[in-house]
């Protein structure tokens, strides 16, 4: 069936998506004017195509930032060349005076080498059902 075909609200991504555990995590920043400016958050799920991740939401919208590494808490990092906002979206806060969202992000034109570190992040931290944790 063809992407256009599907039904609304069926699954259309090309890779398996998996939860991740505790410990990974999402660096966005922006190199544009020497502005230093990142968004940090914890990601939800990973898949070989993109993520998904919380972060307490700023001022500024994904779109201001070019530059994305994921990494682990054990030391494990993976620098991700290009990527697009899937969507953006306010969630529940574990407190009324923090506000979060959820961000959904698609890889774009990874390496050999990328790709490589990624199968191996994705190893690292994928909550695979049957499999027992790292």
């Amino acid at each position: 069936m063809s992407e256009k075909m599907k039904p609304e609200g069926m699954e259309r991504r090309r890779h398996e998506r998996f939860p991740v555990r505790e410990g990974a995590m999402v660096n966005l920043r922006s190199s544009a004017n020497n502005a230093h400016r990142s968004e940090l958050g914890f990601m939800v799920d990973i898949s070989r195509g993109g993520l998904a991740f919380q972060c307490v939401q700023g001022e500024e919208s994904l779109g201001d930032f070019d530059l994305l590494e994921i990494f682990g808490l054990d030391g494990s990092r993976v620098p991700i060349g290009s990527f697009r906002v899937i969507y953006e979206y306010e969630t529940a806060a574990p407190r009324k005076d923090v506000k979060m969202k959820r961000c959904g992000l698609e890889f774009c034109r990874l390496s050999g080498v990328q790709t490589f570190f990624l199968d191996s992040f994705i190893e690292a931290y994928a909550i695979r059902p049957g499999f027992p944790a790292p």
